[in-house]
């Protein structure tokens, strides 16, 4: 009998295999941009409180 699903994976069948899988380099630069404003908004924020 297989593994009961959970109502999140009901609701995205996707998702299960979505977090294992592998990303792509678009996906990977997109993290990445991500990553790099949030890192540049809490420098502003610390500059603002000097």
């Amino acid at each position: 009998m297989p593994r009961k699903q959970t109502a999140k994976e009901k609701e995205n069948p996707k998702m299960k295999a979505d977090k294992n899988r592998p990303k792509s380099k678009a996906e990977k630069k997109e993290e990445q941009k991500q990553h790099k404003l949030k890192k540049q908004e809490k420098q502003q924020i610390r500059d603002k409180l000097q």
